[in-house]
């Protein structure tokens, strides 16, 4: 069982391997919109969206990999008394990230992504409407990572209920 947690643990490594990649092309994009730009324009709003969101991506990235050294670490020198309890406490958590990990992402995410088509929508300023289509842009990635994430999580937590020892 020890192997099928050290399995997902790396896994989730290699992943961020993609939010940093993401999170550094962003910030690319951003520095290249505000050499573009004029100071008031929509691409400089967009610029300072694409900053920020890079920046939060590339942190929260770098979060998760240490988290998930740590978690492979103590996986390696946990002591198994079985393999079913051991399954049975990594079904509990994985129950317990499934029901309440991805609540507030989602919400979170789907606020940018109102408040980005607000903000494109509403706003007089140029420089606004570009925050706006990046917060947009911000929340529609963040979605979709959170649901991509799901999907892998419920794939990883049915493979690991449906192991006998």
């Amino acid at each position: 069982m020890k192997e099928y947690i050290l399995q997902y643990y790396a896994s989730e490594k290699q992943g961020a391997i993609w939010g940093i990649v993401l999170g550094v092309v962003f910030i690319a994009a951003a520095v290249w919109l505000w050499h573009a730009a004029g100071s008031a324009s929509l691409q400089r709003g967009l610029g300072h969206a694409l900053l920020s969101t890079g920046a939060l991506i590339v942190v929260a990235t770098i979060v998760t990999v240490v988290h998930n050294n740590r978690r492979i670490i103590q996986t390696k020198e946990m002591p198994v008394v079985s393999n079913t309890d051991l399954q049975r406490s990594e079904v509990s958590r994985m129950e317990k990230v499934m029901a309440t990990a991805y609540i507030g992402g989602l919400v979170i995410f789907s606020m940018a992504t109102a408040t980005g088509i607000a903000l494109f929508t509403l706003a007089q300023k140029q420089l606004l409407r570009g925050v706006g289509l990046g917060l947009f842009l911000f929340g529609l990635i963040g979605i979709g990572a959170e649901l991509f994430s799901m999907k892998r999580n419920r794939q990883y937590l049915e493979e690991i209920r449906q192991l006998k020892f």
